[in-house]
């Protein structure tokens, strides 16, 4: 597992954690003040990283006005959450080449 991820301008630390399914019943948190992720450990490793992807959306979805909307039907938030988390992995774990190429172009200052 990764130990930092970038969200925005905000590196967050990556932690897997023994307690926290035990302690708060989530598989995943995300704390926004502390730039903390926290995985369950008891999850798989796919699971894990589809968590991790569901934590980051949250981080990104934060940051933005949607946020604000989507902060008031939390249960749909959460619904669209999950459900990109796992089209983004999937489309990650499907085309490492398109994952490649991008990091590639990104390496290369954007051109080709």
């Amino acid at each position: 597992m990764v130990k930092t991820v970038r969200i925005g301008s905000l590196d967050y630390e990556v932690n897997i954690s023994d307690t926290l399914s035990q302690k708060n019943d989530l598989a995943g948190r995300i704390c926004y003040t502390s730039c903390v992720i926290d995985l369950d450990a008891s999850s798989a490793p796919q699971r894990q990283y589809a968590v991790l992807f569901h934590e980051i959306l949250h981080g990104i979805f934060s940051d933005s006005r949607l946020s604000e909307t989507l902060d008031k039907d939390p249960a749909l938030q959460e619904d669209i959450i999950e459900v990109m988390a796992h089209g983004i992995l999937g489309v990650i774990r499907d085309n490492p080449d398109l994952v490649r190429e991008i990091r590639e172009l990104w390496d290369n200052g954007g051109t080709e």
